[in-house]
């Protein structure tokens, strides 16, 4: 008697059979889709890591290659004492700058504080006319001018200007390291242009004389 009465409904039974598989597989597409997301995610943070560690070590070789290039390059001291612009850090005022220059490629400045007032210096390397690398040294100016000591307090590297890592070996933590990587970002490109632009000029004027 039920078969009789359950083979009335054969199109109810179709509609129960068929929710239940379409549930059946709803779950394990979303599954199947949340696992593709993690993966996904976790292919895109490998392939950022090993992105930023590529352009780093692409600094590091521009660095060194520049360094050891500088006695072979026409290095042009520039006075910055009645220069207005100061630093994109603080008010430090610059009292000088040493540009280095490959034909007339700038590839590297390092500025000088007035020495009553600081021994802070900031260096500059450029690839392309675009900020590479730049080093703040709090002591630098106590140091041998013209050479890169290998004694940064902290480093920042760029890749079409923006800043890809950040290096601090004060010794002093940052309170904020996202904050700091964000004004540094924006200050010291500022200022490597500003100045990028500066020693280029001085550059061409000291040719034309």
């Amino acid at each position: 008697m039920n078969l009789v009465k359950f083979l009335k409904y054969p199109v109810i039974f179709l509609i129960f059979l068929f929710v239940t598989g379409c549930g059946k597989d709803s779950e394990k597409n979303t599954t199947n889709m949340n696992q593709n997301k993690m993966t996904d995610t976790m292919k895109t943070q490998k392939t950022t890591t090993v992105n930023t560690d590529e352009i780093v070590a692409r600094i590091q070789k521009l660095r060194m290659d520049t360094e050891n290039r500088l006695k072979d390059m026409t290095k042009k001291e520039i006075d910055l004492s009645n220069k207005t612009q100061e630093s994109e850090i603080d008010e430090l005022k610059w009292d000088k700058m040493d540009a280095f220059f490959d034909g007339g490629k700038l590839l590297r400045f390092e500025l000088f504080p007035q020495k009553a007032k600081s021994t802070r210096t900031e260096e500059f390397y450029f690839n392309d006319g675009k900020l590479a690398f730049a080093v703040i040294n709090s002591k630098g100016a106590d140091l041998k001018e013209g050479k890169d000591e290998g004694t940064p307090e902290r480093e920042f590297y760029f890749d079409n200007d923006k800043l890809v890592k950040y290096v601090n070996k004060s010794g002093v933590e940052d309170r904020n390291a996202e904050d700091v990587k964000k004004e540094f970002e924006v200050k010291l490109v500022d200022e490597a242009n500003d100045f990028m632009k500066y020693a280029m000029s001085s550059m061409q004027n000291s040719t034309m004389k």
